[in-house]
């Protein structure tokens, strides 16, 4: 099972641009809200706190950026990698794909410190962990959505369904 990461073209921007505005209007979180819910959701899960999440939606909501903030004291490095592919990961599993001019920090800080050699793991371990806590990530998503940040107090209240995995922490 491998993680199928497309870059956008220069002439799918535009349908892209579309196709996330359309997202926006209805009722489903936005790629932007699944992607920065994914990253929280598995940080939370594994005992990594997250202080605060933010989107903001550009001009006609067509682009967004997004601030994450984590503090990571403590976290292993492979645990800090799994975070950091949580929210691409989330995003294709929402949306069939994730764009990689989006996704490229994060999957330039994964390579950077995740091993070759355990990425594989690393994946298949980020991949399980999205899938697992779903429902947390399409609700957290659509609480972004909604209300376009989110403090460590919010993210205290929301996150009563956020195990904590001591076991999988200690494999590997």
């Amino acid at each position: 099972m491998g993680l199928r990461l497309l870059r956008a073209r220069r002439r799918d921007h535009a349908a892209l641009r579309l196709a996330k505005a359309s997202r926006a209007v209805t009722d489903l979180p936005t790629d932007t809200a699944v992607h920065e819910a994914g990253h929280v959701v598995v940080a939370k899960v594994l005992g990594i706190a997250v202080t605060d999440v933010k989107v903001i939606p550009g001009p006609e909501r067509t682009q967004y950026a997004a601030e994450t903030h984590i503090r990571w004291n403590g976290a292993s490095l492979e645990d800090a990698a799994t975070v950091c592919l949580a929210g691409p990961v989330a995003q294709q599993k929402s949306f069939g794909e994730c764009d990689l001019d989006s996704a490229g920090p994060d999957m330039e800080e994964f390579e950077r410190i995740c091993p070759a050699e355990r990425r594989d793991e690393v994946i298949a371990r980020t991949v399980q962990l999205i899938k697992q806590h779903w429902p947390a990530v399409l609700t957290l998503a659509a609480e972004i959505d909604r209300r376009g940040a989110l403090d460590s107090s919010d993210l205290a209240r929301l996150g009563y369904w956020w195990p904590r995995i001591s076991a999988d922490k200690s494999a590997g």
